[in-house]
Order: C-alpha cells, then structure tokens, then sequence
C-alpha cells in the first residue's frame, strides 16, 4: 500500500492542532492532537486510492465503537474527512502495549506478575463479555491491541476487522485477524462465534503467565498448523510458579473445539470467582445466538422473512427471542414483542399488547379506528377482515422491522389466523415466532411459506459449568457435579436452574454436601415445579394457583379485587415480588403473569377440584366489576372464567355473545365452539332463567349457528339442524328473529335449489319482517327476487328488486346494496342490455371495496366477469378474478376461493389456454369438496370437465357430476353432463337413449345458449343435423338478442358446420371472430383460434 498523507505537526484538523505522530499500522496512523485544552487522538487512513472494503471497514470500526461504553474499552467521539481521507477522534490513550508492558514484569516477583495477570485477565474478560453481548466477535484479540494506562487498567483496542452479525467484508476463503492468535475454526473457514475470541484470550493470557507464546513458529503456514493440530505445553512447563487455576483457564481457553472452551466471558469470570449480576443472562447459546443476530441485521428490511424458532419446553426458545428483541434495539432496529397464553384468551390476543402500544405512540388514524373492532369496545361490530387485516399490515409494517411472537401453540384463532395473513401476503416484516408442540394449524402455516429454523441444542458440559458457577465457587469436584447435572437434566436449562435455586434455598448448596452426597434431583421439569410449589406458604400457592388459572396477566388491583386472598395490598405486593425473584412470575405493562406458560398445567394439577372452581368463579366476578363497561372487550374470558367456575347461566349468556362476537370477526370455527360449549349449559341455564327470554335466546343461537355453518358450507349439518328445530310456539319470539330464521332457512332451500321450500320460506321471512325495522326486508326481498329470476320470471323478480333498492335509499346498509345492485345486474345482463348490466354490477362491486366486503363482493365480480365473457372481453374478466384472488387467500376464505377459480377455469378455457383451465379447475373442485359445498362442488367439477372434454375427460369424475347435478344444478349443467356422457359411451360403442326434447333446460339466457349449443355439438356427433341446427339457431338468436358476440360467435361457427351450404353463416363467423381478437393479445389470438378451430376463416 502506498502512503498518500502524513500530517506535520501543527496541521489543523476539524480544530485540533495536531501535536505529533503516535504509531502507524497498515493502512492508519494515530496522531495526537489538541483542541483547547482536550487533548485527543485521531485515527487517519493514510493509504492512497483505498478499497472500498478497506473504506467501509475503517467507518464501521467508528460506527460500532461510537455505540460502546465501557471502562475497558476504548472511546470514540466523532468522525469526519480531512483532504480525502477519513479520519475518527478517540480518546487519547498515555501508556504501553500489552506486549511491552509483559517484558517488564521479568523485573518483578512471580507472585506480582501472576496477580497483575488475573487483573487484566478478568477486565479483558469483561470487555469481551460486553463486546460479545452487543453480537460482536473482535477477531484481532492480541497484546498489542491491548493498552496499559497510566492507572493501572487495560483498554481493548482496534475494531478494524470486528465481526458483526451483519454482511461480511471478507472474501470467502479469506482469514482475518493475525495469525498467531487465530483460532481452528477461523482457519478452517466455520461460522464464528464470541468463542474465537477465547481462543486468542488463552493466547494472550499465556504468554502473559510465561512471556512465552503457546506456539513457536516463524511463518503463517507454521502458526496455522500449531493453532489446527498442537496442544501447547501446560504453563507450569515454562514457568513452575504459575497458579494451578490460571494454567487451568489457560488450557481451558486453548481448546480446539469451542465447546471445549469456557462457554462465554462470562463463564470464564466465574470460573475466577467474580460474580456477576446480569440474573438473566442467556447462557450456552454462542451458536444460536450468533445465528440469530445474523438473521437480524442481514434480513432486508423490505422484505418478508420467517423464522422459527423451536423446541421442548424449558430449552430457552423464548430467552433467546427476548435477546432478539435487545439485540434489535441496539441496532435501532425497532421491534415488538407478542405474549400468547392460553388458547382460551380473547380473540387477538397476541397482538393486543401492540395495539395498545401502538395508540400511546400515534396520532388517531383511520387505520387505528380500524383495528378498535378488534381490541376496543367496538368488538361486537361486524368487521370486514381484508380492511381490518391490511390495516393492521400497514401499521405492523410502519412501525416495525421485527415481529416476535412467543408460544404460537398457545396462541387463539384470531392471533393464528392474523399471522398467517400476514405470512401469506408477505408483508415487509422479519417475524420470528416461538412454539413447542406443532399444532395442524401451525403446520398449515409453515406448509404455505418457506422459512429458516432454529432449534436450541440442549446444554453443553461447559454450560451447565457456567450455571453450577453462579452458585459455587469452582473446585476439583466442579467438572464431576456439572457432568452429573447435564444427565440428569438433559441439558435443559430450565430445569437446571430450578434444581440449582432449589437447593440454594435449601442452603444444601455448598461444597461439601453436594460434593459429599447424593442430590435429590427432580427427573423433569413438572416435578421441579411441583417440588418448588411445596415449599410456598398457603397464601403464596393461592396467589398462583390464581395465576394459573387466569393464563392471562394480572395486576396487584384485579388480585384484590378477586377476593380469594386474605391478604392486605402490601402483603399482596411483597408475594408478587417474592414469586418474582424465585422465577415463578414475571413482570410486565399488563401486570403479573406466569414465568412460564407450561407451569399452568403443573399447578393446576396440585389444586384440589373446588378451589379451581372457586378460582374461576372469583375471576369470572373480578373482571365483571373492573370491566363494568366494557365486558365485550373480555367476553370470551368471562365465559370461559364462568363455565369453568359453575356460574352456568351467566357462563351461557357470556358464551352466547362471545359466539356473535367472534362470529362478527370473522373466527367462525372459534363462534362454533362457543355455540355448542353454550348448548351443553342450556339445561342447566334454563332453570334460572325466564321462560321466554330463555327461548329467545337459545332461537338468536340457533340462527347464529345455522349462519355460521352456511358461511362455512357446512350443508348437510345445516340441514339437519334444521329438521331438529321446529317453531312450535311463533308468539315467543320477536319477528325480527324469526324474519332472520326464516330468511336463513330460505338461503339453505335455495342453495340446495330447492325453489319451492326456498319461496315458502321466504315470504314468511318478509311477511314477518314487515312489522320490524324496515332494513331487515332487505334480505327476504332479494332472495325472492332471485328465486323468481331461477324460475324465469324476470319481472317479477324486479318488482322485488326494486323494492329492495327504494329502502336502501333511506338506509346506508353496504351487504344490501351489493345484493340488489347485483339483482339489477343480473336482469338487465338477460335483456341484453350489457351498458346497464356493467353500471348495477360495477356499483355492487364499488361498494363492497369501500366497505371490504369480500365475501358480497364474489357475486356480482363474477357475474361481471360471466358477462365480459358472453361479450368477448376475455381479458377483462381474467382481470376482475386476478383482482380478487389473492385477497380471498390473504384471509383464508376457500369457498370464495373455489368460486373465483371456477370463473377463472371458464375463462382460461374459452380463451383456449387450456392447461391452465384445467388447473384452475381442478383446484376449485378439491376447495369445494374440502368444504362439503355440493353446489359449487358441481360446479367446479363442471368447469374442470369442460376444460378436458372430449380427449381427456374421466368418466368416474362425469359420473361423479352427473350424481351432485340431480339434486344440486343450479345453474343448468345437467343436460349438459348428458350430452357429455353419450358422446363418451358413443365413442366407446354404447349408444345412450338420450331425447334432448325432453330435457329441462335453464331460463337464464347464457345458462340456456351455453346447453342449447352443447345439445346441438352431440346431435352433430351422432349425425342428427337437422335437430342440431335447429337447437344452434335457437341459441343464435337468444345469444344476437342478449348482445352476447361470444355466444354468437360460437353459434355462427357451428352453424357454418351444420349448413356449410349457407355462406352467410361462415361469413358471419368470420367477422364475428375478427372482431373478438380485436380485443387480445397475439398470443391470446392464437389460443383463441385454435379452441374454436377457426384459423380457416382468416
């Protein structure tokens, strides 16, 4: 490297006088220089035309040590650039290096030279065990970048080639550091961790202890060699003075496998009896936690990034994401940390604590009114999970670059189901999430993404040492005892510890009685826990029994006010402390709550059956008194709190709502569970309860549920549910309520197309809605107009329409005017009247993304969708679908799923792609039959055969179609499916008897051309010519009468078939075709083309 700058003395830089040149290194001279009366040193790179890398390395030595205080290390202040070259200002150091200061102590006693070499030992220690703390690896530990001041202290120097857990400078292959006190692994290019620099600590303190190094070598080739195969002389060999536990820490530190070594700093601190008072420090997880800090700082933070972190219980997976979170912090990388408790806390409760954090921070925003659905009092308000969920996104994703969430196998529904959007849209975010037992849900979620994992190994020899040592001082017997420790733990850490607090409290842990006696170790961790809960006093074991069965957090105030314990508010306070420090209880914003989430199960386990009853029942009273005003905010807590304390009518009322609510926010599986868990209280509710308001309130229950069940495609339990239930006594029940019943029961008839159960139904629904607020109409009107539009009787069906849009122009009811828009949409998309039809169902479509109503949103999209394919605007439809897709799969709603692949697959085949059709097909018909929906099973198997018919088609799945469309065609498939199954038993030599005349075919426009044109391709098939021109002219004209260019394209085609003796018909074709392309790509053309064979017409 060639020098390009050499400050004189008394140059001016950034206003310090530079006083003269203290030393110079490779690509740096230090210089000292003052500034009034603050004298300093500065650091300039002094090489001409540096690396980048030589650059970026000499700023990141500024950047890391500018973040770092500590007595034993140097300081830096500030940077800047003087005449090109980069320059920093540290502090000025007076003193010798390491190496210089080693060749004096030849002049003193041994004694003094061993204790002055424990001195440095144990502050060099500590600086390490900062520097690794913060994720740092220094990489270049030797004597001479190690200071002794004036005062007698030591200060670690020279952060050039510090390893962080962010993107390595070095080149693969490359080594860093110096030779002589680089470690095996370095050399053999493994991940490196805070060890390494043990490693060059054992060097340096060697050579401290005899003046000697370990290794004698004259080249780089040689040193490499020595640190990979040698095992140096123990100390005593060069110097007999020196003390047996120094050389023992020496060797210690020399070991080629890592895990040989001290396990950290720390541990070496210990090891010399210095105690230290970080009560939490995560120990033997220099592996994990280097990993875990490279993900950190390495991830982008635009990018979507999953990791999971894994493991038995008591293995320290959540320690070691409450070390990402401080880490994250150190590096300004701003992160949130997520607590689940119990499957049974209130819907979303894993992001509660965000929620609330998030409100102290920020101004009002709509975003924030949006996830108050969730967390406030507005729980009980229908929401709209895409818009709730994408604003949760968008402030996740504003305020955070990592996400922690703890015990996800604990977590509720809502929680689970708001992180797998999450996942499944990949927001920006760096999530780690922590479980223990793999649940089908979590497995769902970690099926549907690609994800890093990490699993904490259990403890080393060397780790369960560094626990031992926290309690005893190191002895001869301290190898034997930890050794003993590590089988019968299995390394697990928190259960090691237990053991050890244990017997500290005992005050059996001293030397000679562990050492000297068998220990009455517990086998696993319930067993620790139990033996630790039997040493409580009464009071303490009720305070956490209380614990254990609330799993949620708990303040001092909500303990008193349950009652239970007899104790004042100062007694109260000095047990929550107490339980605290012995690792029982932990302290959070939300308040108290167990250390440990698995310690529930174990207390329980110990509780008589009454006093958990009584529990519950005191924290059922607790938290109606403390949230007076805002039960619904706790309402799945309080039904839970009930049932399980025996307050069964209050338990069923609790139940009841939190099912609605739940129902409400779109978590129907957990409103199911509700129902039914209510369902079982119901006798025994019913003895304390009115008469009529018990019947009122178990009819409310019973629509919920038949809702739920609709929603969920549930049909066949639906129907049975409501062949169990019939209203023998109307005169209980507000209208209203039965409207709704009535209204429920007509949805089902109609989607089992069973039109005259489904008009029966629904004029009592709006008969009974008459006397009721005038927005409850609403759905009995639509549903009768659609009934009368299945049956062909359009007008009809517009007077019911009509009337459904007059109420809605007084009221602002979203899910109504979607309905009714598309009502109107569908009638003027019959009349051939396609400018209006676009108007009715683009307003539906409008206002169900301002409202985010998906699930209202699929009809009218593809009715659009239907009618831009009947016109030929392929790709419009395509569109439309494409639009809505993802978000259907953001929130996890299959039937909607199923219903937009079904379009797509018809789409993607009448514009001749038709691979891709049968993939769409085929995914939309095992959605449906995953749901148990036989409507939209039928359908989307239709799709599917359509896109392989006639080449590819399997009979068993035609014959699988022809079964579901005999009960379940609601949109004219069935001729179709016989017109299909002929051909196929035609080719195969079996003549069908099939009389198409006979045939009940749809009064809907394109339902009716779509089957008078397959009726009209088999009677060509079998060569009845004349029937199948008269059945293709029949949809000629109802398809030019509908303005439909697709279906008339199609009719015109096979009619130039039928009649080639007829030019117009060819003609026609021709043009109409020309005119379809007009509207696709070259590429779509062609697909297009051959799907219809018409490449004769160019």
């Amino acid at each position: 490297m060639i020098s390009a700058l050499s400050l004189r003395k008394g140059s001016v830089v950034d206003g310090y006088t530079v006083l003269g040149e203290i030393g110079r290194g490779g690509m740096a001279i230090i210089y000292e220089a003052q500034k009034e009366n603050e004298v300093v040193a500065i650091k300039m790179m002094h090489t001409l035309n540096p690396t980048p890398e030589h650059i970026e390395r000499f700023h990141r030595e500024h950047s890391i040590l500018k973040k770092i205080s500590h007595p034993y290390i140097l300081n830096v202040y500030h940077e800047g650039t003087f005449q090109d070259s980069p320059y920093f200002v540290m502090e000025r150091l007076r003193g010798k290096v390491l190496s210089e200061s080693i060749k004096e102590w030849r002049q003193i006693s041994s004694s003094q030279r061993f204790k002055q070499a424990r001195i440095f030992l144990i502050q060099i220690a500590k600086a390490l065990k900062y520097i690794h703390n913060q994720g740092l690896v220094h990489r270049d530990l030797k004597l001479n970048n190690l200071m002794v001041l004036e005062d007698g202290s030591i200060r670690l120097m020279d952060f050039g080639v510090v390893h962080t857990p962010d993107t390595e400078l070095t080149q693969m292959g490359a080594m860093v550091g110096t030779a002589s006190y680089i470690s095996p692994e370095q050399i053999q290019g493994h991940e490196i961790d805070a060890r390494a620099d043990l490693y060059a600590l054992g060097i340096v303190l060697y050579q401290m202890l005899t003046g000697e190094h370990p290794f004698q070598a004259k080249s780089m080739a040689g040193y490499l060699n020595h640190h990979l195969k040698t095992t140096p002389d123990p100390p005593h060999h060069v110097s007999k003075l020196v003390p047996h536990k120094l050389e023992l820490a020496a060797l210690r530190l020399l070991e080629k496998n890592p895990d040989d070594r001290f396990s950290s700093a720390r541990h070496l601190l210990l090891f010399l009896g210095i105690k230290s008072n970080d009560e939490h420090a995560i120990i033997g997880r220099s592996k994990e936690l280097a990993v875990l800090r490279k993900r950190i700082v390495q991830t982008p933070k635009d990018e979507a990034h999953l990791l999971v972190i894994r493991g038995p219980s008591g293995i320290g997976c959540t320690m070691l994401l409450k070390e990402a979170q401080q880490f994250a912090s150190f590096h300004q990388n701003k992160s949130f940390f997520c607590r689940n408790t119990s499957s049974q806390q209130p819907a979303y409760s894993g992001f509660q604590s965000f929620f609330k954090e998030i409100q102290t921070q920020s101004e009002h925003s709509s975003d924030l009114e949006q996830l108050s659905m969730l967390f406030e009092d507005k729980r009980f308000e229908t929401v709209e999970k895409w818009s709730i969920y994408a604003a949760i996104k968008r402030l996740l994703c504003t305020h955070l670059d990592l996400l922690m969430i703890d015990n996800i196998d604990q977590a509720d529904a809502g929680t689970l189901e708001l992180l797998e959007y999450l996942i499944r849209v990949q927001a920006p975010l760096f999530i780690i999430v922590v479980f223990h037992d793999e649940t089908p849900i979590i497995t769902q979620i970690l099926n549907s993404t690609t994800y890093q994992e990490l699993q904490p190994s259990a403890l080393t020899h060397s780790d369960v040492e560094e626990f031992l040592l926290e309690f005893l001082s190191h002895s001869p017997q301290t190898h034997s005892i930890a050794q003993k420790l590590l089988e019968k733990t299995g390394g697990n850490p928190t259960l090691l510890h237990h053991i050890l607090s244990t017997l500290s409290n005992r005050g059996t842990l001293d030397e000679q009685q562990v050492y000297g006696a068998p220990l009455p170790l517990p086998q696993n961790l319930k067993e620790s826990t139990s033996q630790r809960w039997a040493k409580l006093s009464e009071e303490e074991q009720l305070l956490l029994a209380i614990f254990a069965i609330s799993r949620n957090p708990l303040t001092k105030h909500q303990i008193q006010k349950s009652a239970i314990l007899p104790l004042s508010t100062g007694e109260i306070s000095e047990a929550l402390n107490k339980l605290a420090h012995e690792n029982f209880l932990e302290h959070s914003k939300s308040g108290f709550q167990l250390l440990h989430t698995w310690m529930s199960t174990v207390i329980q386990n110990r509780l008589p059956q009454s006093l958990i009853v009584n529990c519950h029942a005191a924290l059922a009273q607790m938290l109606e008194k403390t949230h007076s005003l805002q039960t619904n905010v706790i309402i799945e807590s309080l039904a839970y709190h009930c049932e399980e304390g025996k307050l069964y009518t209050k338990a069923y009322l609790y139940l009841s709502a939190a099912a609605e609510q739940l129902k409400n926010q779109t978590l129907f599986e957990a409103s199911l569970d509700h129902i039914e868990r209510a369902e079982r209280l119901a006798c025994e509710a019913q003895k304390h309860m009115i008469y009529r308001r018990f019947s009122v309130s178990q009819m409310i229950l019973k629509v919920l549920k038949l809702e739920i069940l609709r929603i969920m495609g549930r049909v066949q339990e639906a129907a049975l549910l409501f062949k169990e239930n019939h209203i023998e006594q109307p005169d209980l029940y507000p209208p209203h309520i039965l409207s709704v019943f009535y209204t429920e029961l007509l949805r089902h008839h109609r989607e089992q197309f069973q039109l005259e159960q489904a008009m029966t139904a629904a004029l009592k629904a709006l008969e009974l809605s008459r006397s009721s607020e005038a927005h409850i109409q609403i759905p009995p009107l639509y549903h009768l107009g659609a009934i009368y539009f299945e049956q062909g009787e359009f007008r009809t069906a517009r007077q019911y329409f009509m009337e459904a849009l007059h109420i809605l122009s007084e009221h602002h009811i979203p899910k109504g005017f979607a309905l009714v828009n598309n009502g109107l949409g569908a009638l003027a998309m019959i009349e051939g009247d396609s400018v209006t039809a676009r108007r009715y169902f683009n307003g539906a479509i409008k206002v169900c993304k301002k409202s985010s109503l998906i699930e209202e949103s699929i009809n009218p999209l593809t009715n659009l969708a239907e009618l831009h394919l009947c016109t030929g605007h392929f790709s419009k439809g395509l569109q439309l679908i494409n639009e809505l897709l993802p978000k259907c799969k953001a929130i996890n709603f299959p039937q909607g799923e199923g219903v937009l692949l079904r379009y797509k697959s018809m789409l993607l085949g009448d514009l001749g792609y038709t691979e891709k059709a049968q993939i769409a097909g085929e995914r939309a018909y095992l959605l449906q039959k995953k749901l148990n929906n036989p409507h939209e099973q039928l359908s989307s198997l239709f799709m599917w055969l359509k896109s392989t018919f006639p080449l590819h088609t399997e009979s068993t799945l035609l014959d699988e179609a022809l079964s579901l469309a005999e009960n379940h065609d609601v949109e004219g498939f069935y001729p179709i499916l016989l017109c299909w199954k002929a051909h196929l038993l035609w080719k195969q030599g079996h003549k069908m008897d099939l009389n198409v005349t006979e045939l009940k075919i749809s009064h809907v426009p394109h339902q009716r051309i779509r089957c008078l044109l397959s009726l009209a391709h088999y009677l060509n098939f079998i060569e009845e010519t004349e029937q199948a021109s008269d059945l293709a002219h029949q949809a000629l004209i109802l398809a030019n009468k509908c303005r439909f260019r697709f279906y008339s394209y199609k009719a015109t085609l096979l009619l130039s078939i039928l009649k080639p003796e007829h030019s117009r018909h060819k003609l026609n074709a021709a043009s109409l075709g020309k005119t379809l392309k007009a509207a696709l790509s070259s590429e779509e053309q062609h697909h297009f083309m051959l799907r219809n064979q018409a490449s004769f017409h160019e």
